[in-house]
């Protein structure tokens, strides 16, 4: 197969554009066209009154060898890569040791699947829950500070990726809740009495809020001569 990048396309167009672009960037006849498929697309926004889809297409063609000869030249046309993966070996015949793999983050479950397809047979150990109660255990040491050792985020089913989006929005809920101590905004009035105070209220809110968001600022490193 044949791979082809950089066809650009606007956003509204047409389903057969992409076809008419293949016959067009390969100078072929629609007959000699067998089959293409949508490897990349991505957008390009570079320009706000010109935002364009970006493709990279595989296309299988009618005598590809000849083809590739006469557009050999062409910088955005090549052969599309293998990618297909291969198993590195495979388990020789009346294997009675059994690899062992420490953890079902992963990379444990990944390097377990692995293994098995190449005939290991292999024993994955995990010193933690199953990931329900993996993640009950995590919140109850992030909500109540109740610790079980034997169940937390470094010991259980997933890993500590399991909980990583839950962590974040745990926090975020925390963070901006109505019970946590971020400073309430000003409030707001319609009377003209208050509002001669509001932009003060205001700067004052704002002020409070960049002093808990604001890093600290960075020493210079010029001196004045």
């Amino acid at each position: 197969m044949l791979r082809l990048t950089e066809i650009k396309l606007p956003l509204d167009h047409s389903e057969s554009a992409l076809a008419d672009c293949i016959l067009d960037r390969l100078a072929i006849e629609a007959d000699q066209l067998v089959r293409y498929a949508i490897y990349r697309r991505g957008v390009d926004a570079r320009r706000r009154s010109a935002i364009a889809f970006i493709y990279t297409l595989d296309v299988e063609v009618a005598d590809e060898p000849a083809l590739f000869k006469r557009l050999a030249n062409r910088r955005h046309i090549t052969h599309t890569p293998d990618m297909d993966y291969r198993l590195v070996a495979t388990a020789p015949p009346g294997l009675t040791q059994r690899p062992v793999v420490i953890g079902t983050g992963p990379c444990g479950l990944f390097a377990g699947l692995v293994l098995a397809q190449m005939g290991f047979r292999p024993l994955i150990l995990e010193r933690g829950k199953a990931v329900r109660e993996h993640t009950r255990d995590t919140f109850g040491l992030w909500r109540k500070s109740i610790l079980n050792p034997e169940s937390n985020v470094q010991f259980g089913e997933g890993g500590a990726g399991t909980l990583a989006r839950s962590r974040t929005r745990a926090f975020l809920a925390a963070r901006f809740s109505p019970n946590s101590s971020r400073p309430a905004p000003p409030p707001k009035s319609s009377t003209s009495a208050n509002l001669t105070s509001a932009p003060s209220a205001s700067s004052a809110w704002s002020n409070a809020c960049a002093s808990r968001f604001t890093p600290p600022a960075e020493k210079s490193v010029f001196r004045a001569r």
